[in-house]
């Protein structure tokens, strides 16, 4: 519970998370990877990285997008439609897409 103020933190770290997520995936070399990087494999793992990276930003957005009218809707007084599923939801995208992209890097390599 807060203020309507208060709606406006939400926006800023989402854009704050996304933007991060945004630029670091422009140097996907600086992260670790479960293989050995090789001049072989190293174009390829960076794709596959900085689109993992691209991918989360998208879902930390919509996820961002839905907190906020969720708030919305429950400060007008109506029954929260979609709150209640949204932290469950939020951890199933997430680990879901990480998943994906690290079994998509082990068949890869």
């Amino acid at each position: 519970m807060g203020n309507k103020e208060l709606l406006w933190a939400v926006p800023l770290i989402t854009g704050v998370l996304v933007g991060l997520l945004l630029f670091l995936s422009r140097f996907p070399w600086l992260m670790n990877y479960p293989v050995r990087i090789t001049e072989e494999n190293a174009e390829r793992n960076y794709q596959v990285s900085a689109a993992l990276l691209r991918t989360i930003a998208v879902a930390i957005a919509v996820m961002g997008l839905l907190i906020i009218l969720a708030s919305v809707i429950a400060g007008m007084g109506s029954n929260d439609l979609f709150g209640n599923y949204l932290m469950r939801t939020t951890s199933i995208l997430l680990l879901s897409i990480t998943a994906f992209y690290f079994i998509k890097l082990n068949r890869l390599n």
